[in-house]
């Protein structure tokens, strides 16, 4: 995990750019303690355009600044029926 030195924002290891603030390579490095506690892997996204790996939280790659674009489960309509109380003249 890399912190932004200009606005404090947690990113990606793989970003050259902070995903809040645009600012590139001004990152300090956290290291990890040598028994750290199992943190659940935090979801990324591939870029369509140059494949590079983004945060889950991103709207651009921080890369090339592509749109990401997310899966988006699909949910089933119902039909509902419509009454017309239509009166032609």
């Amino acid at each position: 995990m890399k912190t932004c030195n200009n606005c404090s924002t947690e990113n990606h290891i793989a970003v050259e750019k902070c995903v809040q603030c645009k600012m590139p390579n001004n990152f300090t490095y956290q290291e990890m303690p040598t028994e750290a506690p199992q943190i659940a892997k935090q979801e990324t996204v591939h870029c369509k355009n140059c494949a590079t790996e983004n945060p889950g939280t991103g709207e651009k790659c921080v890369q090339c600044n592509f749109p990401i674009q997310r899966k988006v489960h699909s949910t089933q309509i119902s039909q509902i029926p419509v009454k017309a109380n239509l009166k032609v003249s």
